[in-house]
């Protein structure tokens, strides 16, 4: 494994990365001060910049007098530090995001848990939400509450020049596991509490970090891990003193949660499903599953259409079998965070009004779209005893959504890229 990425070896890693020709002596505040006009969006994002980063406010908003309070006083493990962002295009940014939403982010989460359990302990992640890790999933604790938590890209995508360019083997991936963009390898994540990836990403805003020019390199200022090196990797921020203020903390969803956990539910059973189902053993266990009880084999007839007993036989089926663990670690699981998701959202939001407007809209686009259409229809696959509640409330939704859209103003797409569920990063 390569040393992870770091404030000691950001500079030399992003150089070696950069798509076009820039002054190799790295960028300093007092550059910033004689040269960087104040972002478009300081003044804007000064007041959530000053909320996340645990600064008290004031009356100076400039990007220069931001970087130096960060630079001061940032979270413990934490250093501001130059860096060269080479900008990729948004089409690129876009493969990169979906090959780790939907391969390597789940492939993260198991290897933290296999891992590095003690570390998540540490961050505050209870057994609960470590075994759900362990299936690829993000924690949750038992009564369905989120940790406020994020996989981060140290050197981000959008600013990754070469690396989100290039793919090679990554050797911390599972055995067998194809080559990937060298930006989503694990030497260059950390699992951070959200406080500090709001902190990193306000930073980069207040820099203008995603306006700059597809090709160019530039220099520029992030909140980067200090200290990691092979023996001590931290991919996991375990915090500072005992009333360190970022730790991973409990919440309960928003409207804007639910409807990136749909998104993310949709991505990971449409890249998911089609490889189990694809499996002989599955076809195999589904076959004998549908012949059971084709035939009968005289069982009372409330038992034949019991979902609990369809799924024992599917399961009894598939038992022993390479694909067992995928469907009780993945898809069951999968299925489940969906279904909950949308029925949650759309009784405690969409029906109520308590939601804005564009959030609830954006709810229907993607209950109503093709990643939602695509869900069902790999669910379909299944004998049709398993999951009865969970697929005729989803198809309920996908039908009451699609209607609602005829009634929502059709919106181009704005150049500004994919607002809410890939960021510019």
């Amino acid at each position: 494994m390569k040393k992870p990425v770091s404030a000691k070896t950001v500079q030399e890693r992003t150089l070696q990365a950069a798509t076009a020709s820039v002054d190799s002596t790295p960028l300093t505040i007092e550059d910033l001060k004689k040269h960087t006009p104040p972002s478009p969006a300081a003044g804007r994002l000064s007041f959530d910049f000053h909320g996340v980063a645990g600064h008290a406010g004031g009356s100076d908003r400039s990007v220069v007098s931001l970087l130096e309070k960060a630079e001061k006083s940032p979270p413990a493990g934490f250093k501001l530090a130059p860096l060269v962002f080479s900008r990729i295009s948004k089409e690129q940014n876009k493969e990169i995001y979906r090959e780790f939403e939907t391969i390597v982010q789940p492939a993260f989460l198991k290897f933290l848990a296999g891992n590095h359990a003690d570390d998540l302990k540490k961050l505050g992640i209870c057994e609960y939400g470590i075994a759900r890790m362990g299936s690829g999933l993000l924690p949750i604790d038992k009564s369905g509450r989120h940790y406020d938590v994020s996989v981060d890209h140290v050197i981000e995508r959008a600013g990754s020049g070469k690396m989100g360019l290039e793919k090679e083997i990554d050797p911390l991936m599972p055995p067998g596991s194809p080559p990937t963009y060298k930006v989503n390898h694990f030497e260059n994540f950390i699992l951070l509490p959200q406080k500090i990836h709001d902190f990193k990403n306000a930073i980069n805003m207040l820099q203008d970090t995603p306006g700059r020019a597809v090709g160019t390199s530039t220099w520029c200022f992030m909140l980067l891990p200090d200290e990691r090196d092979e023996k001590n990797p931290r991919f996991v921020h375990t915090g500072g003193a005992a009333d360190d203020p970022y730790t991973a903390v409990l919440r309960e969803l928003t409207p804007q949660d639910l409807s990136s956990q749909i998104f993310h539910a949709l991505n990971r059973i449409n890249a998911t499903f089609p490889a189990f189902f694809s499996a002989p053993e599955v076809r195999a266990a589904i076959d004998e599953t549908t012949q059971v009880f084709a035939i009968g084999h005289d069982l009372p007839k409330d038992r034949v259409f019991s979902q609990d007993f369809v799924t024992y036989v599917f399961e009894a089926a598939l038992n022993g079998t390479a694909q067992a663990e995928t469907w009780h670690k993945e898809i069951k699981p999968l299925v489940g965070d969906l279904y909950r998701s949308v029925k949650t959202f759309r009784e405690q939001y969409a029906e109520t009004g308590h939601a804005r407007k564009n959030v609830v809209s954006g709810f229907y686009k993607v209950c109503g779209g093709w990643r939602m259409r695509t869900a069902r229809r790999l669910i379909s696959n299944l004998p049709k005893g398993i999951f009865p509640d969970e697929r005729a409330y989803l198809r309920a939704a996908n039908h009451l959504a699609q209607d609602k859209l005829k009634d929502i103003p059709y919106t181009p797409p704005r150049n500004s890229g994919t607002a809410g569920h890939s960021p510019k990063r």
